[in-house]
């Protein structure tokens, strides 16, 4: 992994005030999604509903016991958004932009003139004198 995210990693907040919102929202979450299993038959809710309630309890009583669970949970986060990010931007490049790229390719389609000009002493084009170029920069809407 990369430097930039073992650096965020350890600057991970750990006030009691952050260890106390992670108690109580990750709990919740827990409690909730607990109670979300319990209403289907056959599925065991009691480790999210007892860990749930384990956390929100710890956050009210003792948040600074719940730096390692912090620790712990925000670095798979930050991990997980890390290589997601990575996965995303790759699935759009080959996914859309590659294949624009090649329709355009198989249709010779160039938006920017890219061609060497040997005896061509400037490759500055021009404006049309009908179009006042500080017009179109002072009004881009």
């Amino acid at each position: 992994m990369s430097e930039g995210l073992l650096k965020e990693i350890r600057q991970i907040e750990e006030t009691p005030r952050k260890l106390r919102e992670f108690g109580l929202v990750v709990g919740s979450v827990l409690i909730l999604f607990g109670g979300v299993l319990w209403r289907i038959k056959g599925v065991p809710f009691l480790p999210f509903a007892y860990s749930g309630a384990a956390l929100v309890a710890l956050g009210f009583i003792r948040p600074v016991w719940l730096k390692l669970p912090n620790k712990v949970w925000m670095s798979l986060a930050l991990a997980m958004g890390w290589v997601m990010g990575r996965v995303l931007l790759s699935v759009l490049f080959f996914g859309v932009l590659t294949p624009i790229a090649l329709f355009l390719k198989s249709r010779k389609k160039q938006f920017l003139d890219t061609r060497m000009a040997p005896d061509a002493e400037t490759y500055w084009v021009e404006v049309d004198a009908k179009r006042d170029a500080r017009a179109l920069c002072e009004k881009q809407y």
